[in-house]
């Protein structure tokens, strides 16, 4: 049986992709234990949906277009950095995304609902938008990363436009993971 990894994202705009790419960059300089993003890598995941028989994608992009196309295209905002988990050794970087409108989560929970009726395990956590820049290693200096994060928050900042919703999976090539679109699926116009 033919399986992919597969999970439903925000494909930033170019724009937004080089704010945080300069970001990551700059604290790569700082905090070289950090595996950081590739900008190619960046993305807003809204449901993870893991291994998934290849038979099943053709269901799963026709659920995503019809989830789509009722919802019109409107703006998120990315600002500021943190850590999760919180009060805990940080293990994620992220940047924040400002969802003024709700759209992504009631996205994520369409989505999630739509994917739970076709046997999809559904979310046991509430959705929270972020995007993530990099996995801390135990190597890392949890207080330079702080300070380094503290540092570098006031630069994002940007707005970034969502018109439609990507279907990914994610494949290792070469010892680095690459993510395809399987399909993408507007939103309505």
């Amino acid at each position: 049986m033919d399986t992919s990894k597969a999970f439903v994202a925000v494909e930033l705009d170019e724009s937004s992709v080089m704010v945080l790419a300069r970001c990551v960059q700059v604290l790569r300089q700082e905090c070289p234990k950090v595996r950081w993003s590739r900008p190619e890598q960046l993305h807003l995941t809204l449901k993870f949906i893991g291994d998934i028989d290849n038979r099943q994608l053709p269901t799963l992009c026709q659920t995503l277009r019809e989830v789509c196309s009722v919802v019109e295209p409107f703006a998120i905002e990315l600002r500021g950095l943190g850590t999760f988990p919180k009060h805990k050794p940080p293990r994620v970087v992220w940047a924040g995304v400002i969802d003024p409108t709700e759209q992504l989560r009631k996205l994520a929970e369409q989505i999630d609902e739509r994917m739970g009726q076709l046997g999809i395990a559904r979310e046991n956590r509430q959705f929270t938008p972020h995007l993530t820049l990099g996995r801390v290693t135990r190597a890392a200096d949890s207080e330079r990363l702080q300070a380094a994060l503290a540092e570098a928050a006031p630069r994002i900042a940007g707005r970034c436009e969502v018109e439609e919703l990507a279907l990914l999976a994610s494949l290792k090539e070469g010892g680095q993971v690459e993510y395809d679109a399987i399909d993408r699926a507007p939103l309505k116009y």
